[in-house]
């Protein structure tokens, strides 16, 4: 049979390899971690971080905290290439999954980053009162952050934070 293509093309790289989601997710975070930073591999960082965030789906549900992350750095690898609707709809999924999850323990940073991507793309979509809006909302929140979170230089030692997590 012709048009195979594929089979007995010599390259092992071709086999798959059945991972579980949770070893798939950190081969593709390792993946993530080379391609970050590097300008050229826009196009691959992005399908790094949206095979990331099926990974997460696949190991625990489309609502996982786990997602906001991924949503939220899908964005931003968006935005900054200029791909303003494509961030501007993952910001809003991180949002979404973010507001369901609002114990989880990034939750509160992510909720003030998340409105200001989305300002920002609203600003760059030339949506300027719903940018304002979202830059407003976005700015009170990483202040109250500000307020809550004590600052290393208060405290007399330099080295110890007290394991509080945060």
């Amino acid at each position: 049979e012709e048009g195979g293509g594929r089979e007995g093309s010599g390259e092992e790289e071709d086999e798959e390899v059945f991972l579980t989601p949770e070893e798939r997710k950190t081969q593709v975070a390792e993946r993530i971690a080379a391609l970050d930073g590097r300008d050229d591999n826009h196009e691959e960082l992005i399908k790094a971080w949206v095979e990331y965030g099926a990974c997460i789906r696949m190991e625990h549900s489309d609502m996982h905290p786990e997602l906001v992350r991924a949503h939220f750095n899908l964005a931003t690898t968006y935005l900054r290439h200029k791909y303003i609707p494509q961030a501007l709809a993952h910001f809003k999924a991180a949002e979404g999954v973010n507001e369901a999850n609002p114990g989880a323990p990034d939750s509160a940073v992510f909720r003030c980053r998340i409105l200001e991507g989305m300002g920002i793309c609203e600003t760059r979509l030339a949506h300027f009162s719903v940018a304002l809006a979202l830059l407003t909302r976005a700015e009170m929140l990483c202040m109250q952050r500000q307020e809550e979170t004590p600052r290393s230089n208060d405290s007399s030692t330099s080295d110890g934070e007290g394991g509080g997590g945060g």
